[in-house]
């Protein structure tokens, strides 16, 4: 019979051994996910370029139509956003004209979609790239102002939402990385688990949380999540089930099996 000593001995080290050992596996495992989902996150950027350019979108678009079904999806999408361009309503634009009328706003994206200008009157904005819109409002606007000088900044009303300092709805320029997105917000707060965090999109969920963390690891900019007003990230609260709550009792299971040795020993 194993003394209480023994049985100590014995239990501990296989334990530990079991808990390395499953450490090691989860974080082959890990390792092996995460390269997965960064794969799937260069494909994703390719396709999704910040301030992408017609030509860049068109060769893209025609690249991806040579390759597997799922590259014709990603091309017909390609596609889409030539065709419609980049500009939804419930946008706006953060407009600067400088010249014989001087002007500084932030006009809204009204259903078109289409810009209004006072004694300019609507601007259309359909088919057109996030990439063309200064040059594009330069052309319009220099049909009434002479010699205009445009800067012009496409904003998109992104939600963020959870524990964060300052819950609610922004305007957002599409360059940023999604994690100044929730800087803009406040930040995470105490309870916050960025790695539950998702994005949604009404009653759909658009990035879930694993791929929403790899947007993140990755640094990736609403642009290139392909992001539009009405959007809502929604960052992770930490669950109530930790291993602070779990010790205690494998504290309690283990003095209870080490009494019981003894018991059998002092038989």
């Amino acid at each position: 019979m194993l003394s209480a000593m023994g049985l100590r001995m014995t239990f501990l080290p296989f334990s530990v051994l079991s808990l390395r050992r499953c450490g090691v596996l989860g974080l082959v495992v890990a390792i092996a996910m995460t390269a997965g989902v960064r794969t799937a996150y260069a494909q994703l950027s390719e396709a999704m370029q910040p301030t992408a350019t017609r030509s860049d979108l068109t060769a893209l678009a025609a690249r991806l139509e040579r390759g597997s079904e799922a590259d014709r999806s990603k091309a017909a999408a390609v596609r889409g956003r030539l065709r419609e361009g980049d500009f939804r309503p419930g946008d706006r634009i953060a407009l600067v004209i400088e010249g014989n009328v001087s002007q500084s706003d932030t006009v809204p994206v009204t259903a078109g979609p289409k810009i209004t200008l006072a004694d300019v009157g609507q601007i259309s904005l359909a088919g057109v790239l996030r990439s063309e819109l200064e040059s594009y409002l330069k052309t319009q606007l220099n049909k009434y102002v002479r010699d205009a000088r445009v800067r012009a900044t496409g904003l998109v009303r992104v939600s963020v939402l959870g524990p964060v300092g300052r819950p609610g709805f922004f305007f957002m320029p599409p360059d940023i990385p999604l994690t100044e997105a929730i800087m803009r917000a406040g930040g995470p707060g105490g309870s916050a688990d960025l790695s539950r965090s998702v994005i949604r999109r009404g009653t759909d969920e658009l990035y879930d949380s694993r791929n929403t963390q790899s947007a993140i690891n990755e640094g990736l900019t609403l642009d290139q999540l392909s992001l539009r007003s009405g959007d809502e990230i929604v960052v992770g609260t930490q669950s109530t089930k930790s291993w602070q709550s779990v010790l205690p009792v494998i504290s309690v299971v283990s003095s209870l099996l080490l009494a019981l040795s003894y018991g059998f020993a002092r038989r």
